[in-house]
């Protein structure tokens, strides 16, 4: 095992600095904040503390997955990344008109989420673009 340097995941505007036990190639243990950042000087959020409790969870959804039972009935089929992007996308496609000029419906992100995005972006243009 050994201690390496790295970021936090989430996309929060404090942009912690960890210091993570990586136990093999692919498991990680225990997460900290590092002490080298004068902003996280050692300590963590709860979330990211046991955040291999969560990664290395057998329950974790790996795939995208579409509900085929009644809502609550936890009866899901699984489905391709493709598909999933696309019935978002036509979901906000059908949405837009509904929601358009509420004041209530403000989303935040910071740059480095919106980065990660980009990709999918371009998909939903293709939605919520109109000639």
């Amino acid at each position: 095992m050994e201690i390496v340097p790295s970021v936090c995941p989430h996309d929060c505007t404090s942009t912690c600095a960890l210091e993570v036990e990586r136990i093999d190639a692919r498991t990680i243990g225990r997460v900290r904040g590092s002490h080298r950042n004068t902003y996280t000087r050692g300590v963590i959020c709860e979330k990211v503390g046991r955040y291999a409790e969560r990664v290395h969870h057998p329950d974790r959804l790996l795939h995208p997955l579409r509900r085929v039972g009644p809502k609550g009935s936890g009866r899901f089929e699984r489905i391709g990344w493709d598909e999933a992007l696309d019935t978002v996308a036509e979901a906000f496609t059908r949405q837009a008109p509904v929601i358009a000029g509420r004041q209530d419906t403000a989303c935040m992100f910071t740059a480095p989420f919106l980065e990660r995005l980009k990709p999918w972006w371009q998909r939903m243009k293709l939605f919520l673009v109109r000639p």
